[in-house]
């Protein structure tokens, strides 16, 4: 519905720029909805597909049954000729694969050197400030989904269920202070700003980052539900207010433990590494690899080597947690792991501003930016 929204409104933008000339409507607009017409149609069509094919499998299954005869994928009655299928999921991939692949397209097209086009005639200019600001918005949603889902689950006993706990909801908070110390304050330090190429960097590094950000905190989530299913014997217990009622066994527990565990335990580990990664990468998308490079000239030598001491300790913490999933897998131990591995980041990010000072001072004013966007949040909420 969403798409289908949006395809309608670049619809009206082209109708009344080109038919009705409507004022105030360039043709920088047209050929800018254009552009999003296309972009976004191909994959709302996957959608379309998607919602059609599941509600034929949903509701014209069994001609003889009632519509409302809901099949339940871990429903111990299912039999083998009616498995769930898993086709929806499979379009909703491929509308996001053809949105990327439309997207590489499109770069090929207006940003290569072989065709020299006024990137400025094809894509509305984007208000920086504003972006800024709605992207620590998006991130500070992104953690709070984080921490619902640690909320949503069922209450176990036991110490590793509330070192699994804590563990998750300070590794949000610290990743939140780590995300504010890696994005600049003001437009002008920002990747959109500096060039149209690190501004695509940037883009995608956020489409990545986000994404990772949700499995991180889907991770989470199945963490602390290892414990209710030793408590409950394997049977999974979800609040009764969701509404998230299954019959029989759930859908995780067709794995045994140890390969479930081990599953959880490589989403962990790919998702938390691609976080740190991309807030490294946000860092030289902003800066420049040169403009970072600067920053050891005018230091001593001992200065130098500690720097790149750091750099290579940073690296290979990257290293670490995306291998972590190889020899931990149980649930309070990663989660431990991982907010330790937070904090190290943290360290790192100190130690080296202290061994190479920014002249920016970007990252001293942390505080105060994340204090300034949980003020703009809760002022738009009044």
């Amino acid at each position: 519905i969403a798409h289908v929204l949006m395809l309608l409104r670049s619809l009206e933008v082209m109708i009344c720029q080109r038919w009705f000339k409507t004022q105030g409507l360039y043709l920088e607009a047209y050929r800018n909805s254009r552009r999003d017409f296309i972009w976004i149609g191909i994959p709302t069509l996957f959608f379309i597909a998607a919602s059609v094919y599941a509600g034929i499998q949903h509701y014209g299954e069994n001609e003889g049954s009632s519509s409302y005869n809901r099949k339940l994928a871990a429903s111990e009655k299912t039999s083998a000729g009616s498995a769930e299928d898993d086709l929806p999921v499979y379009l909703n991939l491929g509308a996001i694969v053809a949105t990327q692949l439309l997207l590489a397209v499109l770069v090929f097209l207006v940003f290569g050197n072989f065709r020299k086009i006024d990137h400025k005639e094809w894509f509305v200019p984007m208000n920086i400030d504003y972006a800024i600001h709605r992207w620590g918005e998006w991130t500070m949603l992104l953690l709070g989904e984080s921490v619902l889902s640690l909320l949503i689950v069922d209450l176990s006993e036991g110490v590793e269920y509330y070192a699994t706990f804590f563990s998750g909801v300070v590794t949000v908070i610290l990743l939140e202070f780590l995300h504010f110390r890696s994005q600049p304050y003001d437009a002008d330090h920002h990747a959109l700003r500096r060039s149209r190429s690190s501004g695509l960097m940037f883009s995608l590094l956020m489409w990545f980052y986000s994404v990772s950000l949700i499995i991180l905190g889907t991770t989470y989530k199945m963490f602390l539900f290892e414990f209710v299913y030793e408590d409950e014997e394997g049977e999974r217990r979800i609040l009764s207010a969701l509404g998230r009622l299954l019959a029989g066994k759930t859908t995780a527990l067709r794995f045994s433990s140890e390969d479930r565990q081990q599953r959880i335990a490589n989403f962990f580990s790919g998702s938390f590494a691609i976080v740190f990664l991309s807030l490294d990468l946000s860092i030289l998308a902003h800066g420049g690899f040169g403009s970072n490079l600067n920053r050891l000239r005018g230091v001593s030598g001992t200065a130098k080597l500690a720097a790149v001491m750091l750099v290579a300790v940073r690296i290979g913490l990257i290293g670490f947690v995306a291998s972590l999933s190889q020899y931990v897998t149980e649930p309070s131990h990663l989660a431990i792991t991982g907010v330790s591995c937070v904090f190290c980041q943290l360290v790192l990010r100190s130690l080296l501003n202290y061994v190479l000072p920014d002249g920016k001072e970007q990252e001293d004013n942390a505080l105060e930016r994340v204090a300034a966007q949980l003020n703009a949040r809760f002022s738009s909420s009044l």
